[in-house]
């Protein structure tokens, strides 16, 4: 994936609410998974499968489920691997605070805040 389409995504992101298709398109952009096929996700790091929604069952069992990237701050907390997002967290927090918080949201903001600051960071990387 390019700079510009990582900024592009990150910028979904801190526009977005909680999203499923916004995981899916997260874990596709950070290489957490590889290919997609309908619901299903392959070539992950540590899986041969993944799925979108829990009870998926493929031929060796169940499948993990791809994590909840935009509603859970572990999910988010784990596409930060770099020190370089401490920089682009300040400015997601910005441009999250700017498309306005739903009253309450705070955590959901802080959560999309993360996964856009780890996008841009990367988008950085990809640009050097």
């Amino acid at each position: 994936m390019t700079s510009e389409q990582l900024l592009a995504l990150a910028s979904r992101v801190e526009a977005a609410t909680a999203d499923r298709e916004l995981d899916a398109e997260v874990a596709l952009a950070r290489g957490i998974v590889r290919e997609r096929d309908g619901d299903s996700f392959f070539g992950h790091r540590d899986h041969s499968v993944m799925v979108l929604e829990r009870d998926y069952y493929d031929h060796g069992g169940n499948a993990p489920e791809l994590p909840h990237y935009t509603a859970s701050l572990d999910a988010a907390m784990t596409l930060v691997d770099d020190y370089e997002i401490a920089s682009t967290l300040d400015e997601a927090m910005e441009r999250v605070s700017r498309n306005g918080w739903q009253e309450g949201d705070y955590r959901g903001a802080l959560i999309r805040a993360f996964v856009a600051a780890a996008l841009r960071a990367a988008a950085n990387m990809e640009g050097e």
